[in-house]
């Protein structure tokens, strides 16, 4: 401390001892400095004069703390005190000055909170010291208790939050000591660290049918809206059951975007599903977001039919195979239906078929019609609606050939085969005699020209 100030005397006085002490409001003394002086009539002595030199005051460190202390000045002529000087109330504390701020009130896991400050004492000098520093979570306590150096009244600390550190609300507590023993506390409170990172997704579509392609898309950000890159994102499809997963993975785009095409299988439930997505960033913040969709029912049949032949006549029997296959997501119980020509029902056969199972039908048909060509198909119906209808398969009606009639021979025929044979005969025995005809002929002709 600085004391400053002049003193008049109404008289010549040399020699006169001065004496400068502090006084406290409980009546504690402190003794300053004592000095003699010769003083003039009416001429004005600076403290300074008087102690050549600036006259100061170290306040001990088991000096009294009050507000109501004061500097006394005493003029003595021997044991006679000629003047008192009280100067004006002032205070002596060992509190220093504090001023700290944080970087930010909200962080992430992986971001650092740093803390910085300037520490003063009373005159506005920085100090130089140690400073204690708490960092506190509201329901667990102290995360982390540190302790750093003071230089030229400058305070600086960071701690990055890691992994480990729970979520919630912080404070941070700094307890100060300079190297007189002063001290100084400070405290800010409302400090939100969250391993949550902000997630929105939207699905395209709410209702699906089994094997549907859809959509989701959605948003990265962390606490503070920045968007995130490249973060791994999961998405995990349940069925109502919890029974069947499908897993998903993607990464976040340099606009924090993300987006997945997915269906679900052919013979999926029905019922209402949830797609839920995660992403994990590599400090351990975690978004989440829960969508939730409709798989309807799907009665859908797949039916072969053969036939053993691709011909027939009128009367023969069509051997039929029907295969079913029940593709759908309900099991399914109806009939078959074979058709020829589109129209003439000739065969109802039931079935009663699992999602994803096969079977196999035997039917048959008396084959009847028309000849020419013909078409076979097969209806499929389950409660008496139709789900299904084969393509026409063509085959052909041929007339049966009719068999050739017996000969029967009349009384008419068998005289005529009488007459031929009754000739043949003669023309045996006179075979000779024809032959010598000709001779002769021909004998002639050639000679008797």
């Amino acid at each position: 401390m600085i004391i400053t100030g002049q003193i008049v005397l109404d008289q010549d006085m040399p020699g006169a001892k001065v004496v400068f002490s502090a006084l406290s409001g409980a009546n504690q003394t402190t003794p300053i400095t004592t000095k003699y002086y010769s003083f003039l009539k009416d001429s004005p002595v600076t403290f300074s004069q008087i102690y050549k030199g600036t006259l100061s005051w170290a306040v001990p460190a088991d000096a009294t703390l009050s507000d109501n202390w004061n500097i006394l000045i005493e003029v003595f002529d021997g044991t006679t005190r000629l003047q008192s000087i009280t100067s004006g109330k002032f205070t002596v504390t060992d509190e220093l000055t504090v001023f700290f701020g944080v970087n930010q009130n909200s962080f992430n896991l992986g971001e650092a909170l740093e803390v910085s400050g300037t520490i003063l004492n009373t005159r506005g000098e920085p100090v130089e010291g140690t400073a204690d520093i708490s960092i506190d979570e509201k329901d667990s306590g102290a995360v982390k208790v540190d302790t750093v150096t003071i230089e030229n009244g400058y305070l600086s600390y960071t701690y990055p939050f890691e992994k480990t550190d729970p979520s919630g609300t912080y404070s941070v507590e700094i307890s100060i000591r300079d190297t007189d023993g002063n001290v100084g506390e400070a405290k800010t409170a409302g400090l939100k660290v969250s391993g949550e990172l902000e997630m929105t997704c939207e699905l395209q579509d709410t209702s699906i049918a089994p094997e549907e392609l859809t959509s989701l898309i959605g948003t990265l950000k962390n606490i503070h809206g920045t968007v995130l890159e490249d973060v791994p994102v999961y998405a995990l499809v349940t069925d109502p059951l919890a029974e069947t997963t499908l897993s998903y993975t993607t990464r976040t785009d340099a606009n924090g975007n993300f987006a997945f095409d997915f269906s679900v299988p052919s013979m999926a439930t029905p019922g209402e599903y949830e797609i839920e997505v995660t992403a994990n960033d590599s400090a351990g913040n975690v978004g989440q977001c829960t969508r939730a969709f409709e798989i309807g029912s799907e009665k859908a049949v797949s039916v072969k039919l053969s036939t053993d032949n691709t011909w027939y006549y009128t009367g023969d029997t069509m051997n039929i195979t029907l295969t079913t296959e029940n593709t759908g997501n309900l099991d399914l119980v109806g009939s078959l239906k074979v058709y020829v020509d589109g129209t003439d029902l000739v065969e109802t056969k039931g079935f009663d078929i699992q999602v994803g199972k096969k079977s196999t039908t035997q039917a048959s048909w008396k084959v009847s019609g028309t000849a020419g060509n013909h078409t076979i198909n097969v209806v499929t119906e389950v409660a008496g609606s139709k789900i299904d209808e084969s393509m026409p398969k063509s085959f052909s009606i041929v007339e049966r050939p009719t068999p050739p009639k017996a000969f029967k021979l009349g009384w008419k025929g068998i005289a005529l085969i009488l007459v031929i044979l009754a000739i043949l005969a003669v023309l045996y025995f006179k075979k000779k005699d024809i032959k010598d005809f000709f001779w002769h002929r021909e004998f002639k002709k050639k000679f008797h020209k």
